[in-house]
């Protein structure tokens, strides 16, 4: 009985650790994540969005037209498309990160948005007006792309 209890207790301990190393930038001011490389900045925190490139969304929308191409390997294969939601960060000097599908319909597709999006050119970073200073952020953006 006692080493189970002792366990308990040692337990307990390393879970309390754990809870109080909370991830460093959220523990984080304002005015430190402003500057700090790792943080991700909400829509609701920005003072002015990210935008791709020269034209905005109507470019990008371009751009994944252009781009984006049904999977060979899936070609006279009866595969019913769908929609590919991906989330990625734009870094603070434009350029694309962390590319991640939040809704899938099957690897083959999956794969090409994540090799298109890869290949997007720069963005024009988010940035934070604050007391009288502007800086540029890193922010979350997300695209679908329809396959037919």
């Amino acid at each position: 009985m006692k080493t189970k209890h002792t366990l308990l207790v040692i337990l307990m301990a390393l879970c309390s650790v754990a809870w109080a190393k909370k991830d460093d930038v959220e523990t984080m001011s304002f005015k430190k994540r402003l500057t700090a490389d790792s943080a991700v900045f909400k829509l609701e925190e920005i003072t002015k969005r990210a935008e791709y490139g020269r034209g905005g969304a109507a470019a990008m929308n371009k751009f994944l037209t252009d781009n984006v191409v049904y999977p060979e390997s899936l070609y006279g294969k009866n595969v019913k498309g769908g929609r590919v939601v991906a989330d990625f960060i734009i870094e603070k000097d434009g350029s694309v990160s962390n590319i991640m599908i939040t809704k899938s319909i099957r690897k083959e597709f999956d794969d090409e948005v994540v090799k298109v999006i890869s290949k997007m050119p720069k963005w024009k970073p988010a940035e934070v007006y604050y007391k009288n200073e502007t800086y540029k952020v890193r922010t979350q953006q997300q695209v679908s792309v329809e396959f037919k």
